[in-house]
């Protein structure tokens, strides 16, 4: 398999400036640029700058996919707000790591396994997901959470699974956002691991609207221009700095309710994952078997008639037709079966067999279906 890679980068909080447009084409001719976003794809060579340091400097949040076995999601957050030691517990050693830079500090999730080796499309994942950097501004850390369990299946994870316990869990698990969502798919996170880990879960309803513009009618006026120059001046993340003002000010914080204490070891949650996944193996099968009884018991009716199209169908002497002709006798053996009466349906069987006894073909197919 080719090796192929794709960078993704995207402003969220306005758009590139002139010299890091002019500085972003200078990294790459395969650059392919907008006023808020960077894509490079490469198959042979490599990005020559390092992706995060281009994160800090001109975007929010990056999206990288390599067909031999990596993906990453690194996302910016500004440095006055963001909150390092809500992210710190589930952090780990070259998978789930915090940096923090003049004005930013970055949180990167970089995950390494033969799983993700597969072909990759061009196609751009990172539009369904960017809506979870403004959910960790809010205080959900979901993300987080389900990186570790991502991390549990990286090649160098060094983690005991049969000793470390989880992380804080977060609330809402149960019920992920589109955008989660779509991270666990890209991360390849088994969903029967996330149902398990979402039994300790809470559920919390999303915060009423807040009464943000009498808030902001009781700020100074000089304190109301300090906020309108910076935005006309092209600063980032005004508006998120602004309401924690707001709500710090006004005594008033409907952040997310803290993290559920983990006490479950991933080993743990993995035996828990797998038995929900044979419950519904076994639920599914149950079910499956329920409707095909309902198909059967619906075509007793037409018993006769369907040894008539046998016949037909055993007459026209084509390979399809011996197909469909056997699978006939299937549900036929499948209503004598129900009806007690498996020795009547083999002897006319039996008959058809010697009946046709030359042709080879359809001997062979009623053999092989245990007619015979």
């Amino acid at each position: 398999m080719s090796s192929f890679q794709l960078y993704e980068f995207q402003t969220l909080d306005g758009v590139l400036s002139n010299n890091d447009y002019a500085y972003l084409q200078s990294l790459s001719s395969r650059a392919e640029l907008t006023a808020t976003s960077a894509r490079y794809t490469y198959s042979y060579s490599d990005y020559r700058a390092n992706p995060l340091d281009v994160l800090d400097r001109c975007f929010d949040i990056l999206l990288y996919q390599a067909s031999y076995g990596v993906r990453q999601l690194a996302i910016r957050l500004p440095k006055a707000i963001a909150s390092p030691s809500h992210y710190e517990p589930y952090c780990l050693p070259d998978l789930i790591s915090l940096q923090t830079t003049e004005k930013s500090v970055l949180i990167n999730i970089s995950i390494a396994t033969q799983d993700y080796s597969c072909w990759l499309s061009e196609e751009s994942r990172l539009a369904e997901i960017v809506d979870i950097r403004e959910a960790l501004l809010q205080g959900d850390l979901r993300v987080l959470y389900l990186a570790w369990l991502a991390s549990a299946y990286a090649e160098d994870c060094s983690f005991d699974r049969d000793k470390t316990l989880e992380p804080p869990i977060p609330p809402n698990l149960k019920k992920l956002s589109p955008a989660l969502e779509q991270f666990a798919d890209i991360f390849e996170i088994d969903l029967d691991l996330i149902s398990a880990a979402a039994t300790h879960s809470e559920t919390v309803s999303a915060p009423s609207a807040e009464p943000i513009e009498d808030w902001i009618a009781e700020l100074s006026e000089a304190e109301r221009n300090h906020y309108l120059l910076r935005v006309a001046q092209g600063e980032r993340n005004i508006g998120i700095e602004l309401i924690q003002k707001l709500r710090e000010q006004f005594g008033q914080q409907p952040s997310m309710p803290t993290s559920q204490t983990g006490s479950r070891t991933f080993a743990e949650l993995e035996a828990t994952a797998q038995q929900k996944s044979n419950e519904q193996i076994i639920k599914a099968k149950a079910e499956a078997e329920k409707i095909e009884q309902q198909r059967i018991e619906s075509l007793i009716p037409q018993v006769d008639k369907l040894w008539q199209l046998i016949r037909h169908l055993i007459e026209r002497g084509q390979a399809k037709t011996y197909d469909e002709a056997v699978a006939h006798l299937v549900d036929l053996q499948a209503i004598t079966t129900l009806q007690n009466n498996s020795t009547t349906f083999q002897k006319r069987v039996n008959e058809i067999a010697e009946e046709f006894s030359r042709k080879r073909s359809l001997i062979s197919k009623l053999k092989r279906a245990n007619l015979l």
